[in-house]
């Protein structure tokens, strides 16, 4: 996000992160729906050796990272444009809305 913004207070990258968090989240739907109830795994390996368990995982990475374009934009913009005398008050308050 902060390559994307090149130092600037630039709000853009918040819907992009949204929407990938949209599709991310669909297509991690869309592929639990369509697992079949597994034996129990043992091991990591077993665990990932699986039907789509990677694309699982790779949606939940996906996730992750989407996320970030989401929040670091919008906290970054919180703290920027929050008056210093109350900065810390305006930062608890999101943190405990989120």
């Amino acid at each position: 996000a902060a390559w994307m913004s090149q130092g600037r207070m630039v709000l853009l990258p918040a819907p992009v992160g949204t929407a990938l968090l949209a599709l991310f989240g669909l297509h991690l739907a869309w592929t639990i729906w369509s697992m079949q109830p597994s034996p129990k795994a043992e091991t990591l390996g077993l665990f990932f050796a699986g039907p789509n368990t990677i694309r699982g995982a790779i949606d939940l990475a996906g996730m992750a990272i989407s996320s970030a374009f989401l929040v670091v934009p919008t906290f970054a913009a919180v703290q920027a444009w929050s008056p210093e005398a109350r900065r810390a008050r305006v930062v608890a308050a999101v943190s405990i809305v989120n």
